[in-house]
């Protein structure tokens, strides 16, 4: 079987499956888009790798503006356009969309049914609620924009041959829409635990305590924590630093020169290799999420965390899939969004100050990861929805 994997954002899981896809025989072609700003996963070819797969950079050469309406809307409308055609060259019997933005993802989706192409649809964010919340600021005069954009994802799930979604929080979503169940699956997001594997921290940062937040920081992901924690007299006294490996709007709100901090470090997204090494030296990984977002949004970084065996402080709903996961294993605090910055601060400095703490959180990220990223399970349960 010929199969595309067209991830937009070019992440950890979605590299890891096309190569799993390969690996039982299949001619796989990988695709995503550089114009987009973003942790990549391992999206290109390595010693080892099947011969029949690729790994496709595609571009406009024009970035992806995500908070300008108009210029984010061209870019869509042109990027489709581009991936339809690598799609067709490749002549698949089957696709998997992931992380393809709303619009995009739209326009590929009649293609792909008025052509009768199949399609698996990987359902990372209920995009249409997420996108609707920016316009709720425009009041009652939205709910039209809001209501067209429902529209284009329920059909997007109707026109698929099967939706696997990365949370069970998805599943009401999709009931409330009056779509196939038959169709619907759930699996978790999950990291190879060889991508950031466990090593002795390096001596770039002597006498720090490290709390890094690595991933996209955008509107839903409450910078202004991280400025708090920074602040906290008893963090500072700790020795602690915030360490950011980010780019885009939280990135530059943390920029300003209102918001600079001695002990704030600013970083562009790393190759995986030098993210595992600062893994290692960091005390505690950081994950946090507006309230409302939680509903829609399952921060993926913290499979990354887990992987990498460290302790983890989450400022997430405690219904989210990654919520439970921590507070059942015990691998991190989960802080309530409804929680002040206080306590987001003092969940971190709780981490750092108490080594048993750590050793014991480190353990079950460790012991999760092993036993639940497993990429070639994953292609196998894939393989059996398309």
């Amino acid at each position: 079987m010929r199969i595309v994997v067209l991830d937009y954002a070019g992440h950890i899981p979605q590299a890891d499956l096309a190569r799993n896809l390969a690996k039982l025989g299949h001619p796989v072609r990988h695709m995503y888009c550089s114009d987009y700003v973003s942790g990549r996963g391992a999206v290109e070819r390595e010693a080892g790798d099947p011969k029949d797969l690729e790994f496709l950079d595609i571009s406009i050469k024009k970035d992806f503006n995500r908070y300008n309406p108009i210029e984010r809307i061209k870019h869509e409308f042109a990027i489709s356009d581009v991936f339809w055609a690598k799609i067709q060259e490749f002549n698949p019997d089957h696709t998997i969309f992931s992380n393809v933005p709303l619009i995009a993802m739209s326009r590929l989706a009649k293609r792909m049914q008025r052509t009768h192409r199949p399609y698996l649809f990987w359902w990372q964010d209920v995009y249409s609620i997420a996108m609707g919340n920016a316009f709720k600021k425009f009041g009652p005069l939205s709910r039209p924009i809001r209501q067209s954009l429902i529209s284009l994802e329920k059909n997007i799930l109707k026109s698929a041959q099967s939706v696997v979604a990365i949370s069970p929080n998805f599943e009401p979503i999709y009931r409330s829409w009056k779509q196939d169940i038959k169709k619907f699956s759930m699996y978790p997001n999950w990291t190879p635990i060889t991508l950031f594997p466990n090593q002795k921290p390096s001596n770039e940062h002597p006498h720090k305590k490290l709390a890094v937040y690595a991933g996209t920081l955008g509107l839903k992901h409450r910078p202004e924590l991280l400025l708090h924690l920074a602040d906290d007299p008893e963090f500072k006294k700790i020795g602690g630093e915030v360490v950011v490996v980010s780019q885009g709007y939280g990135r530059e709100l943390l920029e300003k020169p209102e918001n600079k901090r001695e002990n704030i470090d600013l970083k562009d997204f790393l190759p995986i290799p030098e993210l595992a090494q600062l893994f290692s030296d960091a005390s505690v990984l950081l994950a946090v999420l507006e309230p409302e977002a939680s509903t829609f949004s399952v921060p993926s970084k913290i499979m990354s965390y887990l992987s990498a065996g460290k302790p983890i402080v989450a400022s997430i709903d405690p219904r989210n899939a990654s919520a439970a996961i921590l507070n059942a294993t015990g691998a991190g605090f989960v802080v309530s969004p409804d929680s002040s910055a206080d306590d987001f601060s003092g969940a971190v400095i709780k981490v750092i100050s108490n080594e048993q703490l750590q050793i014991s959180m480190c353990e079950a990220s460790t012991n999760y990861s092993r036993e639940n990223f497993d990429g070639a399970k994953a292609a196998t349960f894939f393989m059996q929805r398309l």
